[in-house]
């Protein structure tokens, strides 16, 4: 589950956290574009494209690939 709703089922006190023995299963996420883009949103679709990789970037719990 995502650690910020691990974190409010602590704080709830209704719930207690046990850590796993293994890895859970990597998962993918992709970031696609269109190929042509309209040239009107072209600012807005990169400052949302920037701030997405930068969130990615620094999350610890995830691996940038490519």
């Amino acid at each position: 589950m995502p650690v910020s709703t691990l974190h409010a089922m602590l704080a709830s006190r209704h719930f207690t956290h046990h850590s796993l023995t293994v890895d859970p299963p990597q998962k993918t996420v992709w970031l696609l574009e269109q190929k042509n883009p309209r040239q009107s949103r072209e600012k807005e679709v990169n400052e949302i494209k920037d701030a997405l990789i930068s969130y990615f970037e620094n999350d610890p719990f995830l691996k940038m690939i490519g």
